[in-house]
């Protein structure tokens, strides 16, 4: 993400995700009405509040969503080791085995987030 965007900008682009993965699940026009209405209200109350307190709740959201990033963060530097030419991971290390496997998925996504992660 761009370092130089303001505590608000993250606190509507953690909205943007959240409502990109809602979304399409709401089916009923009662329902994306509904969010539509709640999402634009948070949208005002993130502008309403000081930077401090957004902060404070994305910072909140970090801390929940962080050991799901370390793991593929793990996996991500396991698949650079082995395309370097190290030696594969042993099965005995079952922990680390199970996060190999988290990029074990599309090879498109999994080829962009280790790009992601090889950047940071």
């Amino acid at each position: 993400m761009d370092q130089h965007k303001t505590v608000k900008e993250y606190a509507h682009a953690a909205l943007e995700c959240f409502d990109k993965m809602a979304m399409p699940e709401i089916k009923n026009r009662v329902m994306a009405s509904i969010w539509n209405f709640l999402k634009k209200y948070i949208k005002k109350t993130i502008d309403k509040k000081d930077d401090k307190e957004i902060h404070e709740k994305l910072l909140e959201i970090y801390i929940t969503l962080n050991p799901l990033f370390e793991n593929l963060q793990v996996s991500a530097e396991i698949h650079k080791a082995e395309a370097m030419g190290s030696m594969p991971l042993p099965k005995e290390f079952n922990e680390l085995q199970q996060k190999k496997d988290l990029l074990k998925m599309d090879k498109e996504r999994a080829a962009k987030l280790i790009e992601e992660f090889l950047k940071s």
